[in-house]
C-alpha cells in the first residue's frame, strides 16, 4: 500500500509538507513544531536533499541514512549533507532558519511502495530446542500496490529493517504466486540472533505480526533452458527447506511434458519433510512418471516411515553413489537438473552430477535478472533550469581551387 502521511502539529508546519507531497517515491511526511519537515522515502530517490527540498522552495536543513527503527521520525542532529545522493530521509525548513531537532511522530508510519503485508502465517515444523531443529514458516504476502508478477517460478528478495550494526538486512527466497493472483508465500527457515551479529531477516519474518509489513524490493525470474515438451528426464535436488522451490518445477513439468521426474531430497530426519501431501497429490495425478526419494542423514536406522507408491525414505546422506543408482542410465542429452540448497550444498550436488556425466544440464539457463516491484507513478521533481546555448558560429567556408 502506497500512501502518504501527513503530521501536522502547527498550520505553518503543514504548509511547508504540503509544497513536499509531490517529491518522487515519497512514503512519510512528519511535521516539526519549529517550521521544520521531514521527507521520507520509500526507496533512496534519484536527488539530493538540497535538490528535493529546493524544489519545494525550502532549504535542505539535514540528510539522514533512515528513519528510526520503530519507523517514526528521526531525532537529534542529522548525519551527511544536503548534497549528498541517494539520503532516504531529508529534514526541509524555512531559508536562514536554523535547523530544528525532529521529535518523534506519534503517528503510524506511511508503507512504502514496495511493502507487502502479511496476510497469514503456517508453521510448518515447530523449533525443537532438544534435536537443535529449527522452526519452518509458509508466509503469505500480498501484492504491493500495483506489483507485478513474473510468469515463471520466481524469487523475492525480502528486507528487514536497518537496524545498529546492520544494514542492508536482505535475503532472497523462492516465493509462489497464490491461486488469488493477488499474494504470493514464502517458506522461510527462521534462524535465531539478528542485529548487531548477524542480519537476522528471517527471525524479522518469523516475529512478524498478521497484518504487518515486509518490505520486498525486487524480484525476479527463472528461464527454462529448454522448452519442456522437449524434456525427456528431470532431476530435482534439494536440501531442507529448499524443496519449496521444487514444488511448482514439478508441477510445471509434469503439466507440460511426457518427461519422468525424480526429485531427491535430502533432510535430517523424516519429522522435518516439507510438502509431502503436495507431492504425494501428484504421485497420485502421475503415476510412473514421478519418484520420490526422502534423504534422511540423522534417522534411526529401525525408524518407521510408511510410504506410497513412488516414493522411498532412505536412512543415509544423499552422495554421487546413491545418485549414480537412481540416474546412472539416464541420456545426458535429454536430461535436466535442478539444485536447491546453500551454496556449498549445490556445489558438492552439482560435482556429483559432473561424475556421472551430467555437467551442466541445468534445469533453468539463468534468470531475468533482479527487478523492482512495480510502484505507483509519481511525478518527478522540477528540471533545473537549463543555461541557454551559446549562439552557434558562423561556419567558414573552405576555399576550393586548384594551385
Amino acid at each position: 500500500m502506497w500512501r502518504l502521511l501527513l503530521v501536522a502539529p502547527l498550520a505553518r508546519s503543514a504548509s511547508l509538507c504540503d509544497k513536499l507531497a509531490g517529491a518522487p517515491g515519497l512514503s512519510e511526511i512528519c511535521a516539526a513544531p519549529a517550521e521544520a519537515c521531514v521527507a521520507a522515502f520509500g526507496g533512496r530517490p534519484r536527488a539530493s536533499c538540497d535538490d528535493v527540498c529546493g524544489a519545494a522552495g525550502l532549504a535542505c536543513h539535514g540528510a539522514f541514512d533512515d528513519l528510526n527503527d520503530d519507523g517514526r521520525c528521526p531525532a537529534g542532529e542529522p548525519v551527511g549533507c544536503g548534497r549528498a545522493l541517494f539520503s532516504k530521509v531529508c529534514q526541509c525548513g524555512v531559508p536562514g532558519a536554523a535547523a530544528a531537532a525532529i521529535p518523534a511522530a506519534a503517528a503510524k508510519p506511511a508503507w512504502s511502495p514496495t511493502d507487502c503485508e502479511l496476510l497469514s502465517r503456517e508453521i510448518l515444523a515447530p523449533a525443537d530446542a532438544a534435536t537443535g531443529a529449527l522452526a519452518v514458516h509458509r508466509l503469505r504476502f500480498a501484492f504491493p500496490a500495483n506489483g507485478s508478477w513474473p510468469a515463471a517460478p520466481a524469487h523475492v528478495k525480502a528486507r528487514a529493517p536497518d537496524a545498529p550494526g546492520q544494514r542492508m538486512r536482505v535475503r532472497a527466497y523462492s516465493a509462489r504466486v497464490c491461486d488469488d493472483g493477488a499474494s504470493f508465500n514464502v517458506t522461510v527457515k527462521i534462524y535465531p540472533g539478528g542485529p548487531p551479529a548477524t542480519r537476522g531477516t528471517s527471525a524479522f519474518m518469523g516475529a512478524l505480526p498478521l497484518g504487518g509489513a515486509l518490505d520486498v524490493p525486487q524480484v525476479r525470474s527463472l528461464r527454462w533452458a529448454r522448452p519442456l515438451a522437449e524434456l525427456g528426464n528431470v532431476g530435482i535436488i534439494a536440501f531442507g527447506v529448499g524443496v519449496a522451490e521444487a514444488v511448482e518445477a514439478v508441477e510445471d513439468v509434469l503439466a507440460a511434458s511426457a518427461a519422468v521426474v525424480c526429485l531427491f531430497a535430502a533432510y535430517r530426519d523424516a519429522s522435518q519433510i516439507l510438502y509431502r501431501d503436495r507431492f504425494r497429490a501428484l504421485l497420485a495425478a502421475h503415476p510412473g512418471r514421478l519418484r520420490i526419494r526422502y534423504y534422511l542423514s540423522r534417522a534411526a536406522a529401525d525408524a518407521e516411515d510408511v510410504c506410497v507408491d513412488g516414493e522411498e525414505t532412505v536412512p543415509r546422506r544423499l552422495d554421487a553413489r546413491r545418485l549414480r543408482s537412481e540416474i546412472g542410465s539416464w541420456d545426458p542429452a535429454s536430461s535436466r537438473f535442478l539444485v536447491i540448497g546453500t551454496g556449498s550444498m549445490e556445489g558438492a550436488a552439482w560435482s556429483w552430477l559432473g561424475i556421472l556425466g551430467f555437467e551442466g544440464r541445468r534445469l533453468f539457463e539463468g534468470h531475468s535478472g533482479w527487478r523492482n516491484f512495480r510502484a505507483p507513478p509519481a511525478p518527478a521533481l522540477p528540471a533545473a533550469p537549463r543555461r541557454a546555448a551559446a549562439p552557434a558560429r558562423p561556419r567558414r567556408v573552405a576555399a576550393t581551387g586548384s594551385i
